[in-house]
């Protein structure tokens, strides 16, 4: 029963350390680092059969030549082992064939010599156990061993001192398994095999459990890899793992058909769920690149629309000027038959600032860079003051604008001019967009906020429109019929002021025709 059960370990560790090398390695093909774990793994899993085998065979020329095959694999798994310490989490050059050749060399000789006598010059059987007498190189062989051992932790080591917070932890984790494995290796192959019984020699055999058990937490604990695709790949590997083993208790025929079915049905399904798995995490890879490339354009986009606003603004406020003083007469007196143009011109320059300025002030607050000069204000005088200035365009429209005025409102902290120019801008929209009734202003106080509150009986908002009110470049299918010349950038920009003052934004609206209120609410500070 002893021996089936280490048998079974044994296939334990192949078939999972085996499984955690190609793991790895397919979850980046092209890293070098992988390929490394790949080829490490893959002389582990050989080196520990070998190991096994040599003392579990009962043919004494067969455990010969496993004694013979342990010691030759030893020095080229150690060597793939030190590598991959080396280059972990990922080389810091990039490692030349001549390199890789002198570094094999010591263990190309070593794996050599150990098929001649020069390492194991004879072989002896005592309580069921191999053991072996040392040959001329055999401490020759035992240095290559320990140098690359040390080699490896060693440039690691001194790699952690030299990284960064997270990975010093990888690494470290890292360190602890193979330096245990390491010494486990050493002591148990070189010094006590002749020594211990097979039960405790058996040991050194299953040592690599740990470093599967620390490998496997590194990867979870800091996302040395993809996690959700290693964790569904480990699992599934594992599931078929223990399902395989289950094929070593089998006593009839009709438990093996059920078995086998049971693991051909585990692996059908545990392809289709590592491959769901992957194709889910690679499109959210690719959306996540798509989405960095799409910020990237917006940032790029702001920056030119910055720039160009800057551009734009002087000559537009030049144009404002002339015409300002065209009008007055400072140039002559103006033909009758020319007012009405100069005053169509005069009404398209203050739009294309208006535009200008909301276009700055968008890409000034996208990119973090607009400053607001907070001061300790009445919003009533601000609410009066737009009140006074929309009076003559409520009256061309014939429509009625009230107002109504919060008595004994405390000062509130806030930026005078972008206030106004957010209120402004709703009032304005109310006007436009309202062909008869009236539009209403009012303040409230309410607990610990100030409300500016906007009400019409324009044309109202329905379901859709809320979707996107306040986005960028944003108007409703009926705004646009109304006045074709808006931008939409308004109430974006107007609640992105609002947000900035710690305040909300929000709008009713019953649906189409039916009107709309527009709430600003302001917070009054704590004293």
């Amino acid at each position: 029963m002893e021996e089936k059960l280490s048998l079974l370990l044994d296939f334990f560790i192949t078939l999972t350390m085996g499984g955690l090398g190609f793991i790895v390695y397919y979850q980046q093909k092209k890293s070098f680092t992988n390929k490394l774990f790949l080829l490490f793994t893959i002389s582990l899993v050989t080196w520990v059969n070998f190991n096994f085998f040599e003392n579990w065979v009962k043919d004494e020329s067969l455990a010969k030549i496993f004694l013979k095959l342990d010691f030759m694999s030893a020095p080229i798994g150690v060597f793939f082992i030190s590598l991959f310490l080396v280059n972990f989490p990922r080389p810091e050059s990039r490692i030349t064939l001549k390199k890789s050749l002198f570094l094999f060399a010591p263990a190309f000789l070593a794996s050599s010599f150990a098929a001649s006598d020069l390492i194991i010059k004879d072989v002896f059987f005592e309580n069921d156990k191999i053991g072996f007498y040392d040959g001329t190189f055999f401490y020759l062989y035992a240095l290559v061993i320990v140098g690359y051992s040390f080699f490896g932790l060693g440039v690691l080591s001194w790699r952690i001192k030299k990284s960064n917070k997270k990975e010093k932890k990888q690494m470290k984790l890292i360190l602890w398994g193979f330096s245990i494995m390491l010494v486990f290796f050493m002591v148990f192959n070189l010094v006590l095999q002749n020594y211990v019984s097979k039960v405790i020699f058996r040991v050194n055999t299953f040592s690599p459990i740990l470093l599967i058990v620390i490998t496997g937490y590194a990867i979870y604990k800091h996302q040395l890899f993809n996690i959700k695709v290693f964790s569904a790949q480990l699992m599934t590997l594992l599931i078929w793992v223990f399902i395989f083993l289950q094929f070593f208790f089998i006593n009839n025929w009709m438990n093996y058909v059920v078995t086998s079915i049971t693991f051909f049905i585990a692996v059908f399904f545990g392809i289709l769920l590592i491959r769901s798995v992957k194709n889910e995490i690679d499109k959210k890879e690719e959306l996540e690149i798509a989405n960095n490339k799409l910020l990237k354009m917006d940032e790029i986009k702001s920056e030119f629309i910055s720039m160009a606003s800057h551009q734009l603004r002087t000559p537009l406020t030049s144009m404002k000027g002339f015409l300002s003083i065209m009008k007055k007469g400072v140039y002559g007196e103006v033909p009758e038959s020319l007012n009405e143009p100069v005053r169509f011109i005069e009404a398209a320059n203050d739009r294309l600032i208006m535009l200008v300025e909301d276009m700055l002030n968008v890409s000034q607050i996208e990119a973090g860079r607009m400053s607001f000069n907070f001061k300790k204000e009445n919003v009533n005088e601000v609410v009066q003051e737009i009140f006074h200035s929309f009076t003559v365009m409520a009256q061309e429209k014939n429509l009625k604008l009230e107002i109504s005025l919060a008595k004994r409102l405390p000062k509130i902290s806030m930026d005078y001019g972008k206030i106004r120019e957010t209120i402004s801008n709703i009032v304005d929209n109310a006007i436009k967009y309202t062909q008869s009734g009236s539009v209403r202003m009012e303040t409230i106080r309410k607990e610990n906020v100030v409300q500016i509150v906007i009400s019409d009986t324009g044309i109202g908002i329905d379901k859709k429109g809320f979707e996107f009110l306040f986005d960028k470049f944003a108007r409703g299918e009926k705004a646009q019929e109304i006045k074709k010349s808006g931008v939409g950038l308004g109430l974006y920009l107007g609640k992105r002021i609002i947000e900035a003052h710690q305040g909300k934004i929000k709008v009713k609206s019953e649906g189409r025709e039916k009107g709309a209120i527009f709430t600003v609410e302001l917070p009054i500070d704590k004293k």
